[in-house]
């Protein structure tokens, strides 16, 4: 049977302060990211925002392939 992640499975998930300094932005530029729901599990603890892992990894694969997607269209 597949577990279900829950709130209080906490290893799988990251905290704004990890995401920032992984993805080399400020803490508020992922708090702004959560607010305008571009991580669709996050969740808060308190007031405290929680994103699963596999969000995390989506979305920085998104951004590397819009990346890839508009180098090409630079002459070079």
């Amino acid at each position: 049977m597949e577990k279900k992640m829950s709130p209080l499975d906490l290893e799988d998930v990251m905290k704004i302060s990890e995401i920032a300094k992984k993805v080399k932005v400020n803490s508020n530029t992922v708090t702004r990211w959560c607010n305008k729901g571009y991580f669709p599990n996050a969740f808060r603890v308190g007031s405290s925002w929680r994103i699963p892992r596999t969000d995390v990894e989506n979305y920085i694969l998104h951004i590397t392939e819009k990346e890839k997607k508009e180098a090409k269209g630079w002459p070079g």
